[in-house]
């Protein structure tokens, strides 16, 4: 891709596959240009893309192909409805130097979302750690 595309805005190991959390800031969304302005087929298919990206590694970032696109909006084979909609559904995505689109506040959020996910399993894995080895949290064994 060309060097003068932006860098991919979350780490290319960003997995949150099986999170099923995303958030929404209801008040950021419903108070938006988009909101006025998508019609209800684009507002659906909107959230749907979001939520694919959220779901994609890297998290926060979508395919560009426009099949894979009209399938993860769930449109099937609708290519004449995708490409009708396409500008106003991917509105604030970027395409980046890895060659995907990247949706800069799901990928700010995702980072969030990433970290906190990589600090849980790193919990899990040192009290998992300690039961084996009879240590208590404080590291003496005496609790």
């Amino acid at each position: 891709m060309s060097a003068l595309l932006p860098e991919p805005m979350t780490p290319p190991d960003c997995d949150l596959r099986g999170y099923e959390f995303m958030p929404l800031f209801g008040s950021r969304l419903f108070g938006s240009e988009f909101d006025a302005q998508a019609s209800d087929l684009e507002f659906r298919v909107a959230i749907r893309l979001w939520w694919a990206a959220w779901l994609q590694c890297p998290a926060g970032s979508l395919p560009t192909d426009d099949g894979a696109l009209c399938r993860l909006a769930d449109l099937g084979r609708d290519l004449k409805t995708w490409k009708k909609i396409r500008p106003m559904v991917l509105r604030h995505f970027t395409l980046c130097s890895d060659g995907r689109l990247y949706h800069p506040l799901l990928c700010m959020e995702a980072k969030v979302a990433f970290e906190k996910r990589r600090k849980d399993r790193e919990r899990k894995a040192n009290m998992r750690a300690n039961k084996r080895t009879g240590d208590t949290p404080d590291g003496n064994g005496s609790g």
